[in-house]
C-alpha cells in the first residue's frame, strides 16, 4: 500500500486518498449502509462508492457519492452532491441508493453515478428499526438480482435491481432478520389474520425471481447454508418438531422434507434450536456436505444426520381433518419417540425410517456459551464467549473432510484445533471467514474500544487447517468489522462518520 498516512486523536494510522472527506455513519456507527465495495476497473483490485459527508449530517445537502480507485487512492467520479440520502447498495451490478430524503429509490450506473430507474416510494425507507431491530442488518437487503426494504409505513417490498420494477409489496410487515445471501430469496415476517396457534403473525419466504412464497409458517424460522443446497428450519409447535425443508440454493425447489426434534432428559421432545440469526457473515446453523446439519445454541452444539429424507411433498388442495401423527425423524440425544406434522406452510413433513442420530457438544469450556460458526475450506469454526465477567474468546476448528464417525447413539465432526487469547471486548460479531481466513477479534483492554499505544486492536488472522495465528488485521475500533470476498474491511466512526481500512487476507496486507 502507497497512499500517505494520517492519524486519528488516537494515533491509528489511516490512508490519505481523494475520498476527500468521511464516510457517513449509519446505525451503530458502521456503514454497512453507506458504502458498496466492487472491483469498478476490472483490474482485479477491491474499490469502493461511498455516501462521503463533511458534517456527519443525515440531512442530504450534506452528502455526495464518491466513487475510490483503492490501489491509487484516487477518485474516480463524483455525483449527487445534495441529492443522495443515507443508504446505498450493489445488486446485479446497479447502486441502488435512497434521495429525495429516503423517499425515492434510485438505480445508478456504479460507472458514473447517472440514473438507471428511479421509484417513488409510499413512504420513506426505514433506517433504524429494519429487520426486527437488527443493527447489524443493511437498510436496503440484497439478494440476488433483487432489493428489499421496509418503509416507515410498515410496508415491506421487494424490488427488481436492474430495472426498477416493483415485484411484491406487503403492508403490515418488516423484513426478516439478514440471513446470508441466498439469491432471490427474501423474508418477511406479515400479519396473519387467521391467528392459528394464538399468533397474529407469520414468516413468509418469498421467491422473487417466480414471485411466489416458497415457505410460510406460523412458527419460527431459521436457515443453514450449505454447499449448492440451503434449509429452512421451520417450527411444528403441533409436534415439538422441526420440520427442515432442503432447497436446491439455485432454483429455490425444494428437494427433501425431513422431520427432526431433540429428546430432552425426562422423555420430553422439543423443536431443534433456531441458530444465530443476526447477520450475513456469521451462522448458526450450516448444513454440510455429508448430510450432517450443525446448529448451535447458547449453551451447546447440536450435531444431527439428517440423511436423505424424503421428496418434498405438493400442497394438498384440502386439508384433511385431523390427520394422524406420522413418525418422522428426530434428533435422540436421550433415547425416545419421533413426531411429525405441518409447519402451517401447507407441506407437511415426510416420514422416514427410523431416528436420526446426534450428539451435542458442550462449550469447551465452564460460563462459555455459543456465539456464531463460519466454514473456511474443509473446517467448520464455531465460537464459544464468556457470558459474564471479561470478554474472552475461544474458537474450536472442525474437520469437514474425512466423513463423521457414526455409533449406535451418536454423531460428531473430529475437532481438529482450539484457538485461545481472543476476545477481549464483546462484539456483535464475533468470528467472520473469507473461505481462506478465520478472522476473529482480539482486543488487550476490555474497557476501551479504541485503538490505542496500550490497546493495540485487532482481527486476528487464523489459518483454518492448523488454528495458529497467521497475522493479525489493525483496526481503529474492533467492533466494526465485515468481510467482502477476500477482503476484510473495518471502520471507525465519529459523530455521524467514519474512516474505512481494508486487507487483503490472501496476500496479508493492508491495501486501505
Amino acid at each position: 500500500m502507497g497512499h500517505p498516512m494520517f492519524q486519528n486523536w488516537h494515533g491509528f494510522p489511516f490512508s490519505q486518498t481523494e475520498l476527500g472527506s468521511e464516510v457517513l455513519a449509519s446505525r451503530k456507527e458502521a456503514a454497512h449502509d453507506t458504502i458498496a465495495w466492487l472491483d469498478l476497473d476490472g483490474d482485479g483490485h477491491l474499490d469502493l462508492i461511498a455516501i462521503a459527508t463533511q458534517q456527519g449530517d443525515d440531512d442530504d445537502m450534506d452528502h455526495e457519492l464518491v466513487a475510490l480507485h483503492i490501489p491509487s487512492g484516487k477518485a474516480m467520479w463524483r455525483a449527487r452532491r445534495g441529492q443522495i440520502s443515507t443508504k446505498l447498495a450493489l445488486a446485479d451490478g446497479v447502486l441502488v441508493a435512497t434521495t429525495d430524503n429516503s423517499r425515492v429509490l434510485r438505480g445508478l450506473s456504479p460507472q458514473d453515478g447517472s440514473d438507471i430507474w428511479s421509484l417513488e416510494l409510499p413512504d420513506a425507507i426505514e433506517g433504524w428499526d429494519t429487520c426486527d431491530h437488527d443493527d447489524a442488518a443493511p437498510t436496503i437487503l440484497v439478494r440476488g438480482g433483487y432489493v428489499a426494504f421496509q418503509c416507515e409505513d410498515e410496508s415491506a417490498h421487494v424490488v427488481e435491481a436492474k430495472t426498477g420494477r416493483l415485484v411484491k409489496s406487503f403492508q403490515d410487515a418488516r423484513l426478516e432478520h439478514a440471513w446470508p445471501d441466498i439469491p432471490n430469496l427474501v423474508c418477511f415476517v406479515v400479519k396473519d389474520e387467521s391467528e392459528r396457534m394464538g399468533r397474529d403473525e407469520k414468516f413468509v419466504a418469498w421467491d422473487a425471481a417466480k414471485n411466489q412464497p416458497l415457505l410460510e409458517s406460523t412458527g419460527d424460522v431459521s436457515i443453514a447454508l450449505g454447499e449448492g443446497e440451503f434449509a429452512l428450519l421451520a417450527e411444528d409447535d403441533d409436534n415439538d418438531c422441526t420440520n427442515v425443508h432442503i432447497y436446491d440454493m439455485q432454483t429455490l425447489s425444494e428437494k427433501r422434507i425431513v422431520q427432526a426434534a431433540i429428546k430432552e432428559e425426562g422423555g420430553r421432545q422439543r423443536e431443534l434450536p433456531m441458530g444465530d440469526k443476526s447477520d450475513d457473515s456469521r451462522q448458526g446453523a450450516y448444513l454440510l456436505p455429508t448430510g450432517m446439519l450443525v446448529v448451535g445454541e447458547r449453551d451447546r452444539v447440536v450435531f444431527v444426520e439428517l440423511g436423505g429424507g424424503q421428496p418434498a411433498a405438493q400442497p394438498e388442495p384440502e386439508p384433511e381433518p385431523e390427520p394422524p401423527k406420522k413418525k418422522g425423524f428426530f434428533a435422540r440425544l436421550f433415547g425416545g419417540g419421533g413426531g411429525g406434522g405441518d409447519d402451517g406452510g401447507g407441506k407437511r413433513g415426510a416420514s422416514g425410517p427410523g431416528p436420526v442420530l446426534a450428539t451435542p457438544i458442550p462449550p469447551p469450556a465452564e460460563g462459555y456459551e455459543f456465539c456464531g460458526m463460519v466454514r473456511a475450506g474443509d473446517t467448520l469454526a464455531i465460537a464459544h464467549r464468556k457470558s459474564k465477567g471479561t470478554e474472552k474468546l475461544i474458537v474450536t476448528g472442525y474437520d469437514l473432510g474425512p466423513a463423521p464417525a457414526i455409533s449406535d447413539q451418536r454423531t460428531a465432526l473430529p475437532q481438529k484445533w482450539v484457538a485461545e487469547g481472543l476476545g477481549g471486548r464483546r462484539v456483535e460479531v464475533s468470528i467472520l471467514s473469507t473461505g481462506s481466513a478465520i478472522l476473529a477479534p482480539h482486543s488487550p483492554k476490555p474497557e476501551d474500544h479504541h485503538w490505542h499505544e496500550g490497546n493495540k486492536q485487532s482481527w486476528w488472522h487464523l489459518d483454518p487447517a492448523t488454528g495458529e495465528k497467521v497475522t493479525e488485521y489493525p483496526v481503529a475500533e474492533i467492533q466494526c468489522a465485515t468481510v467482502h470476498g477476500r477482503y476484510f474491511c473495518a471502520f471507525a466512526a465519529t459523530y455521524g462518520s467514519c474512516i474505512p481500512v481494508a486487507y487483503d487476507t490472501e496476500q496479508r496486507e493492508r491495501v486501505l
